[in-house]
């Protein structure tokens, strides 16, 4: 009896939603706009529903789905194992396999990309918490997740493991389902509302198929700092920072010709800090290393991920592994067997680019590497010998068609780009010619442009609040792939002030994390963004919110940042 006077409920409920339904989804123009975002107009049980134990859970949409876009889209914390759905026109039920257990918490979770047959996606992630007791959790976390760029990262999955279930540390974080798991709505946040009180370790997921699960192989990773985070915190920052690779650094390898390999890194390095000593290329069956002559970025930015390594020449159709060696090892790590290609290296005529480009003014010459300080970046087409690029290369102030040479320094960055500065460094608001003169038929690359005077730029100043005795701030520009930091000590009032001077006018994000480092760090170093096996936290980390505007002879100021830990 309690079985059919339940169903006769919720036919009662379902035929008044159909009936009052038609007027409510259908306004003077004729119907509910397609455009209009998806919604859940009615759910049984209904949301934070206590003494709920239901064999099927029902969902009443404002738009039309079909069973593969429902079901490709929706999620359950604690798992509840198997289950099957049907879908007619805007109505769900989804039936529950097994019992579920008593005095727990469920919550059913559909995707933020959730795309109806007509209408837009939900305006923020859905979820819909019950139990089966007369209490519900409510134990919270909340947060926020950034991409490399440092841009909110919606739509990123949020999984939350139950501290207790490991504690010597030992299994990989994602060796069983989370214990929940949440979604980011379109700025980037998160939140966790139903959470059993403890402490959880926190990991987001850039959930590139939208499947709500992790794919290892094929999606980017944030993880959290502290390694455990309690029930009630709110404020965590994490960053998609690459993939986790079980085989080390090293993701990927592609023969090019008989001298060269493309590799594909698990995270992006500082170009500048790109060691080539940590490449290990063995021909099949032997065990001394091929010599590696050259290597140089796929692109010539500050922060890359692919690289071209350059050997002596391999053995067409020979088999060969190559290898990272990681922190102190001097085996490398996860080797990947290729064959080598067959192919003779192109013969191209040598050309050049110059940064800043031609008629720039003014120039901010640290803009697109800011390590290396102000300086015009070369690059080649082709590896060259830095003693053969200081013969192409000629620098000279001018004043109208006067020119007047200059010494210069010349170090390298990779096998085929350099950096160029005045032995005197440049001058500013001082006008500038550097050319670059390929040998035999190559085409000359010109550059005039003038140096950045101050009243061509601006500043940012602020405050950085964290527990620890240093942190790296970071100001980096819309658009760039390149930052500005500095590395800061705790003064006597217990922050961090700083100013970043001489900035480009544009719109800047700021950023700041604590190193480990128990010695002063190089600013520009990279932070450590954890790992999932060996469990590894990554250093605490923290972000302005909002874009900050920089302006010409201007100082914007307060923009304070608060590292989470």
């Amino acid at each position: 009896m309690q079985r059919y006077a339940r169903i006769t409920k919720i036919a009662l409920l379902l035929l008044s939603l159909l009936s009052g339904g038609c007027a409510s989804d259908r306004p003077p123009s004729g119907g509910t706009p397609k455009a209009a975002p998806l919604q859940v107009v009615f759910s049984d049980p209904a949301p934070s529903a206590l003494n709920s134990s239901p064999g099927s859970i029902f969902l009443t949409f404002n738009h039309e789905l079909s069973l593969r876009q429902l079901t490709g889209a929706l999620a359950f914390t604690p798992s509840i194992g198997s289950w099957d759905a049907s879908v007619h026109g805007k109505h769900a039920e989804i039936k529950l396999s097994s019992p579920l257990q008593k005095n727990r918490t469920y919550i059913l979770t559909l995707n933020k990309q959730l795309a109806p047959l007509q209408g837009g996606a939900f305006a923020s992630p859905y979820t819909l918490a019950f139990s089966t007791g007369p209490e519900i959790e409510n134990g919270t976390i909340s947060g926020t997740v950034i991409n490399e760029e440092l841009a909110p990262a919606p739509g990123s999955l949020i999984l939350a493991f139950g501290d207790k279930r490991d504690a010597a540390g030992l299994q990989p974080l994602t060796a069983d389902a989370p214990d929940y798991l949440a979604q980011t709505d379109g700025a980037g946040k998160f939140s966790f509302n139903h959470l059993h009180p403890g402490f959880y370790r926190i990991l987001a997921v850039n959930d590139r198929n939208g499947d709500m699960r992790y794919s290892p192989e094929s999606e980017e990773i944030g993880i959290c700092s502290p390694e455990a985070i309690q029930t009630g915190t709110a404020g965590i920052a994490l960053q998609l920072s690459g993939l986790e690779s079980a085989a080390g650094e090293l993701l990927s390898c592609r023969p090019i010709d008989r001298q060269s390999v493309a590799i594909r890194l698990a995270r992006p390095v500082n170009t500048t800090s790109f060691d080539p000593g940590k490449i290990e290329i063995l021909k099949r069956g032997t065990t001394l290393p091929l010599a590696v002559t050259g290597w140089y970025a796929k692109n010539p930015t500050m922060r890359e991920r692919e690289f071209i390594i350059v050997t002596r020449g391999m053995e067409p159709g020979r088999a060969y592994s190559i290898g990272w060696k990681s922190g102190g090892n001097d085996s490398a790590t996860g080797p990947i067997l290729f064959y080598a290609s067959g192919r003779s290296p192109a013969s191209r005529q040598l050309s050049a680019t110059i940064l800043p480009e031609n008629r720039t003014g003014p120039a901010y010459l640290d803009q697109a590497w800011p390590a290396l300080g102000k300086a015009v970046i070369i690059s080649f087409s082709e590896p060259i010998d830095i003693e053969v690029a200081r013969g192409m290369i000629f620098i000279a102030e001018t004043a109208g068609t006067q020119l007047a040479p200059l010494r210069f320094s010349l170090a390298r960055i990779d096998s085929r780009t350099f950096w160029v500065k005045p032995d005197g460094g440049f001058k500013p608001g001082q006008a500038y010619l550097t050319s670059v003169k390929p040998g035999g038929s190559g085409k000359p690359a010109l550059s005039r442009f003038r140096s950045a005077s101050k009243e061509d730029c601006g500043s940012i100043t602020g405050t950085c609040f964290s527990r620890s005795e240093q942190v790296i701030v970071e100001a980096r520009a819309e658009g760039a792939t390149a930052s500005y930091c500095m590395a800061l000590s705790r003064n006597r009032s217990g922050t961090f002030t700083y100013t970043f001077s001489d900035l480009p006018p544009g719109r800047y994000t700021l950023s700041a994390y604590a190193p480990s480092d128990k010695t002063a760090p190089d600013p520009y170093r990279q932070r450590n963004p954890g790992s999932i096996h060996p469990r590894v936290p990554a250093e605490p980390f923290g972000i302005y919110e909002g874009k900050v505007m920089v302006r010409a002879q201007w100082t914007t100021g307060n923009i304070d940042i608060h590292i989470s830990k």
